[in-house]
């Protein structure tokens, strides 16, 4: 689903400087924490291959590359809570700042959502200073850690098996600027379920016969 969105908003995406990572991302993060808070030289890390990768801008199913800073400032990222839990993260890398678009706000408690978004507050501005050009930063203050919070009014669902496409649309919605209140809640997440689908399976696949 958010390689078909990188390839469909391709351009729009460059335009904004805003780029869809995958869900790999958050959760490679949340496995180096544990380790990373026990070093004792954590200005000294070696980060991963991956997530260098990520860094210069590449992503794996995509095919434009961007760099954070030099060509980015928003990124867009799947995050796995719990279960069937699923949020879209809106990170800004001016403002230092990661929001939350949450399908199942009551899926987990204040405090079980500041410990999981902790490894990625944490563990940013550490790879940004280690990763990011020197030249890119001249102009920024990197903090000590990003601050989050869960943007409101956003459609809600509790199925589990429909949070998955309803992140990745959600994803989509927040780049185009458009609003939740808009959306028609009547069949609206089968029919994004639904429609995912086929547009995966036209891209993906081939294209289907009328």
């Amino acid at each position: 689903m958010l390689s078909l969105l990188a390839r469909r908003f391709g351009d729009a995406l460059v335009q904004g400087r805003a780029a869809i990572l995958d869900s790999w991302f958050a959760l490679n993060l949340c496995d180096l924490y544990p380790r990373f808070k026990k070093s004792k030289t954590k200005s000294e890390w070696a980060w991963n291959s991956k997530i260098r990768d990520y860094v210069r801008g590449i992503v794996p199913g995509r095919f434009m590359r961007q760099a954070w800073f030099s060509d980015v400032d928003t990124l867009y990222a799947p995050f796995h809570m719990s279960g069937g839990h699923w949020v879209a993260l809106v990170i800004d890398l001016k403002d230092w700042t990661i929001a939350v678009l949450d399908p199942n706000e009551g899926a987990e408690t204040a405090k079980q959502m500041d410990l999981l978004m902790k490894p990625l507050l944490v563990l940013l501005p550490f790879i940004i200073k280690a990763l990011v050009p020197e030249a890119h930063l001249v102009n920024h203050q990197v903090p000590r850690e990003f601050v989050y919070d869960s943007l409101p009014e956003i459609l809600q669902c509790e199925y589990e098996d429909d949070i998955g496409p309803l992140v990745a649309k959600f994803i989509e919605l927040h780049f185009q600027g458009i609003n939740h209140d808009t959306i028609p809640e009547d069949d609206f997440v089968e029919n994004v379920r639904m429609r995912f689908a086929v547009d995966i399976f036209e891209e993906f696949v081939e294209p289907l016969r009328v």
